[in-house]
């Protein structure tokens, strides 16, 4: 039986402390490494709190310092379907790196970027800074995009065909909204210009890329013809519209505009009103 008073066992930090298992013995210095780093007092102790759980699952799950790489991507999908899931992952996540930086497990190898992947995306990258002057930050939204179009596609530009092209960028823009869909072409013709600049494209392949309209800014028309005035006022017709053939006709002969329309600016309220007054006098 534990020597420690019943009372103190149910205190925040010592829960956390009997979940920590494996690493208990570098609790502290985590902490200290958290206060290094200009975490506040509130997130630390939230921090420690689901770390607490996260090593709970990782010492149940098998999982100890030296498999705790394979831990971490194990225990994504399983916090997924727990509440508050990103807080329990963000502290395991913080914890491994603690321990790499110390040098206590090492660091998994870093994937190859993209430029290494794809040499291409490097010689299109010093193309754009080079003759057009984009900046790093676009670059790396258009490189998000050709990376998706090269594993759609496959490594080949230089084969890709107009369909093909046109398929992926209508297949991305139907994830995504207005706005994403014209930086999706953006990016794309701006490939296929470098690609036809470096002689790796036919000329003219950067047309087949269709345009994304903005109806939202289509510009109102400043009036309406004979032909759609006839068209509303017939859309009027039968004795329960007589009003609003009257209203629209009125509207349309004296010139007035949709402020002019209100029921007060052309008194209807009163005329309304003086109805029910005359009505109730008789």
């Amino acid at each position: 039986m534990s020597s420690t008073p019943k009372k103190r066992r149910n205190t925040p930090r010592y829960l956390t402390l009997s979940r920590l298992h494996f690493a208990r013995p570098h609790f502290e210095g985590y902490v200290r490494w958290l206060h290094a780093r200009n975490y506040t007092k509130s997130t630390i102790s939230m921090l420690t709190i689901y770390l607490g759980h996260w090593t709970d699952w990782m010492h149940d799950a098998g999982y100890d310092l030296g498999t705790i790489h394979s831990g971490y991507a194990a225990s994504v999908p399983a916090f997924r379907a727990m509440p508050n899931y990103s807080m329990r992952l963000r502290s395991g996540a913080l914890f491994v790196l603690f321990l790499e930086e110390l040098g206590i497990v090492d660091p998994l190898p870093k994937p190859p970027s993209p430029s290494d992947r794809w040499p291409i995306l490097g010689e299109f990258r010093d193309w754009m800074l080079r003759n057009r002057g984009v900046l790093d930050s676009t670059l790396d939204t258009y490189q998000n995009i050709l990376v998706h179009m090269f594993l759609v596609l496959g490594d080949a530009p230089e084969a890709y065909s107009a369909h093909a092209i046109r398929e992926f960028v209508l297949g991305r823009a139907g994830m995504h909204g207005v706005a994403h869909a014209r930086i999706t072409v953006t990016a794309t013709r701006a490939f296929l210009r470098f690609l036809i600049a470096t002689g790796r494209c036919p000329a003219g392949r950067d047309q087949a890329i269709p345009n994304f309209a903005g109806w939202q800014l289509a510009p109102v028309p400043d009036f309406l013809n004979d032909k759609d005035i006839a068209r509303i006022l017939a859309a009027c017709g039968g004795e329960a519209r007589l009003r609003d053939h009257a209203v629209i006709l009125f509207l349309v002969r004296l010139g007035l505009r949709a402020s002019g329309s209100r029921p007060a600016s052309i008194g209807l309220r009163s005329s309304t009103r003086n109805r029910k007054t005359s009505r109730s006098e008789a």
